[in-house]
């Protein structure tokens, strides 16, 4: 019997959801009726420490355990795809609209970038749950870029004439030479630049001597999801969103 699930606390959603909540992490299950025992026993820690609203992301094609946690209370909310570039040393750099491309070093511009990811980014774990306000799905944007700052991810401003139209995030490994995209995209207005945005997130990790790209996005976002695979990446895995309310909150969910 093989049970790996656990909770972490998620206090930078807490302050754009307006409640505290959780996000349950579940690695491997081979024994389905054990882990309802042991997800009964972390949802009533949760309850008792006040927590209100929790989420997990399963792999798709687990079928049974999209039946198990479903028993448990949860709702689908959403479907992420995780996309994988593994030749980025064989990437050539794409003649396209040229666009300037540097790691942050103006303070001003984070709130330039907070404001395109609060105002411009329209899918994601909370977007895509109806019963989540858009402000409060918004707010969490917003409230992450910070997040990232403090983590010292690494935050490079794509700019055209001197203005930001789009920006990338990321997370590298250079003793492993592999970096996550965790947030990237371009302000509304601005798309005409993404593939130029791109291009230059590509080339940028190449010069870096990154072999791997690995992004996580929204199976809704077609536009993105057909951008990634214009570039070379492939289709790694599939999950589900699954969220639950635990217990009467302050912020009406449906």
């Amino acid at each position: 019997m093989v049970i790996d699930i656990e909770y972490r606390l998620t206090p930078w959603d807490e302050k754009s959801i307006g409640m505290k909540t959780a996000e349950i992490i579940i690695r491997h299950i081979n024994d389905h009726d054990s882990f309802i025992e042991r997800y009964n026993s972390i949802e009533s820690e949760l309850i008792s420490l006040g927590v209100e609203f929790i989420y997990t992301r399963i792999e798709s094609d687990d079928i049974k355990l999209r039946n198990t946690i479903q028993n448990c209370g949860f709702y689908y909310a959403e479907t992420s795809i995780e996309v994988v570039n593994n030749n980025v040393r064989k990437f050539q750099k794409n003649r396209l609209p040229k666009i300037s491309y540097d790691i942050v070093s103006d303070i001003n511009d984070y709130d330039i970038i907070k404001k395109i990811a609060s105002e411009s980014f329209n899918y994601g774990r909370f977007h895509e749950d109806g019963n989540v306000p858009i402000f409060n799905a918004q707010k969490r944007y917003f409230n992450w870029i910070d997040d990232l700052v403090e983590q010292k991810a690494e935050i490079y401003a794509a700019k055209v004439g001197g203005s930001i139209v789009g920006f990338n995030i990321q997370k590298t490994n250079y003793s492993e030479s592999s970096t996550v995209l965790v947030l990237a995209g371009c302000n509304a207005g601005a798309e005409i630049f993404a593939l130029s945005l791109w291009n230059e997130i590509i080339f940028q990790n190449k010069s870096n001597n990154i072999k791997k790209i690995n992004a996580l996005i929204s199976a809704s976002n077609v536009g993105v999801f057909n951008l990634y695979i214009n570039f070379g990446f492939k289709i790694r895995k599939t999950f589900f969103g699954f969220h639950k309310k635990l217990i009467k909150t302050k912020l009406k969910l449906n």
